[in-house]
């Protein structure tokens, strides 16, 4: 207070034509010095944003106010600590005296911390941008000023959702209908798994690639605050009846963050290395937390100290690989969680602490959808691996029954614990209503896909076996085969596979012509020990220019959702394998290719996958 006091002073005897001496004199050495260094403009603008959000509460304006004096004597003394600065000196006469610029950019670096974590806790106290509403049918979503939309993530408790395409674009809308809120530039690098909205739709937090996490107010689209240094790699959990949020660390430790406060502590009842964790609905607040097996269910508190954290229980997944991938989604009133474990679904009960697996794959993938409390939605795969008939499994029983959405057909995209799907494909649609079919158990279906690849690939070996046995001109029982698709009996067993994924090639279409002209994506193929399968995949037209320095270059695979060509082969024949595509590697899509890449190529290692949205230039293979 005394410095914001001092500022005010200094600003009128500024217009008035000058302060006496006697004026300055009276200012306490720390705001004089913070007067004559003053802190950034950002930590200004950020100063600004939170005594806004704070202007009709008068109690919280004082308590910030209290929190921040402390704070910039802190700044004035640890910057000043080599220099003597008199009592009666004047700004001016500060001014010019040698204090150290890098102290001060350290502190307003805690400064700007300290108002991302108490602006965000403000923030998730807030009642919900938009009301949560029921979305009914699925429908169609508008993608305004994106090129598309390739990915979402949507609020638990508020009709928010944000919108993004592949080019980094971002959009905050209304959820259901699509109704722009703010654009969202600057998102480009940020996976889809590591973008999570606060359940009341208010604060969006993303990871750019190779970055700590960056915070931003969804009303508007600003940036809120950008974490540095070791503070945190990404975010865990949002604790809004706390005003917090826990953070894992880049020392494995978990970081509690007190919105209240603007303070960062090592979370006290943790597991180290905690990758995993789930926030449950009701009061008070209550976060399942921990790694791939081990987890700890904490409560959380607020006491006139700050966050209190208590363990309630502690479990083990004793069986399966555990969580390995996104995050537990709370069921059936938080009593349960389930997760991706590899390709299956796993589940926790956080009553009993029992835990087990649903066998879902090869039939179903992830990512899943939850439709209610008691069901999840995924996808039905088929042996052309298009992967896009949705089922639902409810997890009292464990059946499944086909779902009906009414036509659109588009691959799941993961939004987190909201109720509801969000479909992808040459469209987006949401919705939270679905009919479906007879119901039937979960093995019944699994068990007859599985009989249908195994007859699959029976079909492959006799008629391969056949071809060889003819040319040959001997039966085909005399041969032995490895079990690998037609087209693939002249490739060598040690042969190694690599594959190359594109959305579409890069630059514009030539003038007058439709936007789905092919565009070339150059593959250069260096030499490599052992021989080669070459894969390329992507969704548009392509015209995959291969260059080859060398290689051995012994079969190349062609998939794609709409048709490619390939040029610098020579007289090595193209296998069209059919319409999987990926250009992101642990993505439902690249699964999908993946699967269908191994029908041809059986037990060869997959060496490498490189994948790009709009792809123009790739490099494989090398010694």
């Amino acid at each position: 207070m005394r410095f914001l006091m001092a500022l005010a002073v200094l600003a009128l005897c500024s217009s008035l034509g000058g302060c006496t001496r006697v004026q300055e004199a009276a200012m306490p050495v720390v705001d004089k010095i913070n007067a004559a260094f003053p802190p950034s403009p950002e930590v200004k603008v950020a100063q600004e944003r939170l005594s806004k959000l704070l202007a009709d509460d008068a109690p919280a304006a004082e308590a910030l106010q209290a929190q921040l004096e402390p704070r910039m004597a802190l700044r004035a003394l640890a910057c000043s600590k080599d220099a003597t600065v008199g009592r009666f000196d004047s700004v001016a006469a500060v001014r010019v005296l040698p204090l150290a610029a890098a102290c001060f950019q350290e502190q307003d670096a805690e400064l700007l911390k300290f108002y991302g974590v108490r602006t965000v806790g403000v923030l998730l106290a807030k009642p919900p941008l938009r009301p949560l509403a029921e979305a009914g049918p699925i429908a169609a979503l508008p993608k305004g000023k994106l090129s598309h939309i390739s990915s979402g993530v949507l609020a638990r408790d508020a009709g928010v959702g944000v919108l993004r395409d592949g080019r980094g674009e971002g959009a905050v809308v209304e959820i259901p209908g699509g109704k722009l809120i703010a654009q969202l530039p600057g998102t480009a690098g940020a996976s889809e798994v590591g973008m999570r909205l606060s359940p009341n739709g208010r604060v969006l937090v993303f990871n750019p690639s190779g970055q700590a996490p960056t915070f931003v107010e969804a009303e508007s689209g600003s940036k809120i605050w950008s974490m540095s240094g070791n503070h945190g790699v990404r975010l865990l959990a949002w604790l809004p009846e706390v005003q917090g949020f826990a953070l894992a660390g880049g020392d494995g430790e978990v970081l509690l963050a007190d919105g209240s406060s603007g303070r960062f502590e090592v979370h006290p009842v943790s597991l180290k290395n905690s990758s995993y964790a789930a926030h449950l609905p009701g009061t008070p607040s209550r976060l399942l937390l921990g790694t791939a097996r081990e987890l700890v269910l904490v409560e959380h508190k607020r006491s006139p100290q700050g966050i209190t954290a208590t363990a309630l229980k502690r479990y083990t997944i004793a069986s399966g690989p555990g969580i390995t991938s996104g995050q537990p989604v709370p069921m059936q009133a938080g009593r349960r969680v389930i997760y991706a474990s590899m390709r299956d679904i796993g589940w926790l009960d956080l009553e009993s602490g029992e835990s087990g697996t649903w066998r879902s794959a090869p039939l179903f993938g992830i990512p899943f959808a939850k439709l209610d409390e008691n069901r999840i939605m995924f996808h039905a795969t088929d042996l052309q691996g298009m992967g896009l008939t949705p089922w639902a499994l409810d997890i009292t029983n464990g059946t499944v029954a086909p779902v009906d959405l009414g036509g659109p057909r588009g691959l799941i995209v993961d939004i987190g614990d909201r109720v509801g799907f969000l479909l992808r494909g040459n469209e987006a649609w949401f919705g939270d209503k679905a009919s479906t079919g007879e119901a039937q158990p979960l093995d019944k279906p699994v068990a007859a896909f599985e009989l249908e690849l195994q007859l699959a690939k029976l079909q492959a070996l006799l008629r391969e076996s056949g071809e060889q046995g003819m040319a040959a001109g001997r039966p085909a029982a005399e041969l032995s085969p490895w079990q690998s698709a037609p087209g693939m009996s002249g490739v060598p067993a040690d042969a190694q596979v690599h594959m190359v994924g594109v959305y579409e090639g890069q630059g514009p279409s030539r003038p007058g012509v439709g936007p789905r002209e092919p565009r070339n994506v150059r593959v250069v193929v260096r030499p490599s020990a052992r021989p080669m399968v070459l894969v390329l995949s992507s969704y548009e037209s392509v015209n995959w220019i291969v260059v080859n320095a060398g290689a051995q270059i012994s079969a190349v695979l062609l998939s794609g959702y709409h048709p490619s060509a390939v040029a610098g082969i020579g007289a090595q024949p193209v296998l069209r394998i059919g319409s999987a595509y990926a250009y992101s590697a642990g993505s439902a899509e690249y699964e999908n290719l993946r699967r269908a890449v191994t029908r041809y190529t059986g037990p060869r290692e997959i060496r490498s996958f490189q994948g790009s949205y709009s792809g123009a230039d790739f490099s494989v293979g090398g010694r």
